[in-house]
């Protein structure tokens, strides 16, 4: 290998090293010491926007491209209030070939792409970045994901694999007790909800009979009426489900679910 590629790739890796430990100014540093190099420009440019979030466009002249190219029009579209295009160049970013990929990176592409309902895009960035770091810090995006994404059976898969670390979130046992009901588990779905988070807050199974006897009587009340919030629809799901109801309670949940989108 000729010596100035050999010293091209290791300068080049030496930036990759300092943006992923977070040494902004020494990756800019060593930017401005290598003029011309389109990969190292870039990286300083993706190092001015973790230093100074605001800023608006991309500064400076840029001679060619690199890898990294579409992620920075995606932070530029960002600050301009683009969401849509800034996560089309997101995309575009996660899906050419091998992107490099670090907490920094992955961490404002999830945001974006999941705050702008691009649940199959986020999902992708989410998968990829935990094949290629070997640990995932962002189970509760994916398992909001895959619910939009209506893949039930992985939404319980993901959920008993993360039990542990999920065990105080309120919504995530919610969203995974309705997986299990449309998915037809509503047994197992009753044994979720009895023991979620804050279920205090919730129809207690076992007791159904004396605690929420009126809340079953309520039921025709409800059918009745027209539109209903998203709290009076998750009541009433629930109202079906205690009392043995289960494909009018899958339904209510949907119609739930729709509301908060």
């Amino acid at each position: 290998m000729p010596q100035a590629v050999a010293d091209k790739q290791n300068i080049e890796k030496e930036a990759w090293e300092l943006f992923e430990v977070g040494s902004y100014e020494d990756l800019i540093h060593l930017s401005s010491q290598t003029p011309g190099n389109a990969l190292l420009a870039d990286m300083a440019i993706l190092s001015l926007y973790q230093i100074s979030p605001m800023l608006r466009t991309i500064p400076g002249a840029r001679d060619g491209s690199s890898v990294f190219s579409p992620l920075l029009l995606g932070y530029e579209y960002f600050y301009k209030n683009q969401n849509v295009r800034a996560c089309e160049k997101i995309s575009e970013y996660f899906k050419s070939k091998n992107p490099p990929v670090c907490f920094v990176i992955a961490d404002f592409a999830v945001k974006r792409t999941f705050e702008t309902g691009k649940f199959s895009d986020s999902l992708f960035i989410i998968q990829y970045y935990a094949k290629q770091e070997k640990s995932n810090p962002f189970v509760t995006e994916e398992i909001e994901c895959l619910f939009e994404l209506k893949k039930y059976q992985e939404v319980i898969d993901i959920f008993r694999k993360n039990l542990k670390i999920l065990s105080e979130n309120y919504e995530i046992h919610r969203k995974c007790g309705i997986a299990l009901t449309l998915l037809g588990k509503y047994k197992e779905s009753e044994a979720l909800l009895n023991n979620i988070p804050g279920r205090l807050e919730l129809p207690k199974f076992e007791e159904k009979q004396k605690e929420f006897r009126d809340s079953i009587r309520e039921i025709p009340e409800f059918e009745k009426r027209k539109n209903l919030s998203k709290t009076e629809l998750n009541d009433l799901g629930f109202a079906y489900l205690f009392n043995s109801e289960f494909k009018k309670a899958e339904r209510t949940f949907v119609k739930a679910v729709s509301l908060a989108k």
